[in-house]
């Protein structure tokens, strides 16, 4: 029997990985709120999760998408941890965040992955500017934020914002960029 009853039954692949990435972004949100950390077994569970459903989908469609999802999930991984990597050795990302992000970044693909981590940081700066703006910091910070730059182009002292160096839980705003990433992407690539 063929029709709307059997279609809502199975889930397609797109469904899946969109309802995986959500799941394991709020349970992550939640949890950072919480804790302030985003524990192993959600986010090495997501990538390993996330990997094999993309590769058991594509082994099943043939050698060709086997393939394909392969490089997915390959390129997704590498794409979406350059940044948090980068940020993580320099201490301004926990390994949770950097985890997560990696782990969305198997789930949704390359593209997908790469617009939540840029929508993600996008969010959390509005929420630093806002964070600011509300505690009546904000152009104090900026001033002297502009000051630091000019200073550190000249010396090679390390001077910081304490402002700015304040800790911050990105779960939430991770799970805001997976979220504005399947609204403005529309699919998962």
């Amino acid at each position: 029997m063929r029709g709307p009853q059997t279609r809502a039954m199975h889930l397609v692949p797109h469904e899946i990985f969109v309802g995986l990435a959500l799941v394991v972004s709020v349970t992550a949100a939640v949890i950072d709120l919480k804790t302030g950390q985003i524990p192993n077994w959600l986010t090495v569970g997501g990538l390993a999760l996330g990997s094999l459903l993309r590769v058991a989908l594509g082994a099943r469609s043939g050698p060709e998408e086997l393939r394909f999802a392969l490089l997915m999930v390959i390129s997704g991984v590498v794409l979406c941890s350059l940044v948090p990597l980068l940020l993580w050795r320099v201490a301004r990302m926990g390994g949770g965040d950097l985890k997560l992000l990696v782990a969305l970044g198997a789930i949704c693909g390359p593209v997908t992955g790469f617009h939540a981590q840029a929508f993600a940081f996008m969010a959390m700066w509005l929420y630093v500017l806002g964070r600011l703006a509300y505690q009546g910091k904000l152009l104090a910070v900026l001033w002297r934020s502009i000051g630091l730059i000019f200073r550190r182009l000249r010396s090679k002292r390390g001077e910081v914002v304490p402002e700015l160096m304040e800790p911050l839980r990105f779960g939430p705003a991770i799970l805001a960029g997976v979220c504005l990433a399947f609204v403005f992407d529309g699919t998962l690539s």
